[in-house]
C-alpha cells in the first residue's frame, strides 16, 4: 500500500506541475512515480509525455517502445509511441506503428485521424483523403469537417481544406472556427 500511495502522490505532483506549466518538475515527479511501484504503466506514459513536452523524443521513444512491447494491445501507448517517433524524426516508422495499431482498433476515430495526419505529413495525400472521408461518414457533424479542414490547412493542402470547411458551413453556417479557418486558407 505504501508503494501505491507513493505512486499516486507522485502522479498528483506531476499533474499539478504540468497544469502549472512547470515541465522540469512534472518530468521529475513522473520519473519518481515510475520507480515507486511495481505496476507503473501510467507513470511511465506520463514520464514519456513529459519528455516529449521538453523536446526530448529519444527517451520518450525508449520508454514507449518498452511499454508497447509489454502491452501490444494498448492502443493509447502505441499512439503516443507514434507521436514520439514523429517528434524524433522517424515519420515512416511512426506510420507503421499507426497502421499496425489501426488493425487492432479499426473503429478508433482518433487513431484513424492520427494516421490520416501522418499520411499528410508523408505526402501520401490520397491515403489521408480516404481516411478523412471515412471519418466524416462515421461522424457526420460539421465539427468533424472543421477539424479535417484545419488539418489539411496545417499540411498545406489548401484546396482540400477549403472544400472541407465549405462542407462544414453547408451543414451549419454558425459552426465554430469554420469561417476563421476558411478565411485563413483563402489568405
Amino acid at each position: 500500500h505504501y508503494r501505491e500511495a507513493l505512486l499516486e502522490g507522485w502522479l498528483l505532483m506531476g499533474t499539478l506541475a504540468r497544469v502549472e506549466g512547470r515541465p522540469l518538475e512534472d518530468r521529475e515527479a513522473f520519473r519518481r512515480a515510475s520507480t515507486s511501484a511495481f505496476e507503473n504503466r501510467l507513470a511511465l506514459q506520463a514520464l514519456a509525455l513529459a519528455h516529449l513536452q521538453l523536446g526530448e523524443a529519444a527517451p520518450a521513444v525508449e520508454i514507449l517502445r518498452r511499454l508497447a512491447r509489454s502491452g501490444p494491445g494498448d492502443v493509447q501507448t502505441r499512439r503516443f509511441l507514434a507521436q514520439a517517433l514523429t517528434a524524433g524524426g522517424h515519420p515512416e516508422e511512426s506510420l507503421r506503428v499507426l497502421e499496425d495499431t489501426r488493425a487492432l482498433a479499426p473503429g478508433d476515430a482518433e487513431l484513424a485521424f492520427a494516421l490520416a495526419a501522418g499520411y499528410l505529413g508523408a505526402k501520401r495525400v490520397d491515403e489521408a483523403a480516404r481516411l478523412f472521408a471515412q471519418i466524416a461518414l462515421d461522424r457526420p457533424i460539421p465539427q468533424t469537417r472543421v477539424l479535417i479542414g484545419r488539418t489539411y490547412r496545417d499540411f498545406g493542402e489548401y484546396e482540400r481544406a477549403r472544400a472541407e470547411l465549405r462542407a462544414a458551413l453547408q451543414q451549419d453556417p454558425r459552426v465554430r472556427r469554420a469561417h476563421y479557418y476558411l478565411g485563413n486558407v483563402t489568405v
